[in-house]
């Protein structure tokens, strides 16, 4: 089985919980016989995958329109809803372009 997992772009540079589940998930999942694809592009090929698993419930953004695509391809897709909540980052400590 090769399962396609749509990741962050970042998720390597800036490491967190989801940066080790993932990873962690992958490699037990290599050891079962099971090909995981890590993959931050925009346009990923849905067909590189016979299950497409998406992540981060709190990329609303990003997983909708995958979604969509996902399912005009006819792939089966999961989705670990990992979700970190960034009320206390956003009133600390966002900066930059997404700061207001």
């Amino acid at each position: 089985m090769r399962a396609l997992w749509l990741v962050r772009k970042n998720l390597r540079e800036h490491l967190g919980g989801d940066t080790t589940q993932i990873l962690q998930t992958a490699a037990a999942l290599g050891r079962l016989g099971v090909e995981v694809e890590l993959c931050d592009a925009a346009e990923p090929d849905y067909a590189r995958g016979d299950v497409v698993h998406l992540f981060h419930l709190d990329r609303l953004w990003e997983n909708a329109r995958h979604a969509e695509r996902i399912a005009a391809a006819g792939r089966p897709a999961v989705l670990s809803t990992i979700y970190w909540p960034a009320d206390e980052f956003d009133r600390q400590a966002r900066a930059g372009f997404r700061a207001g």
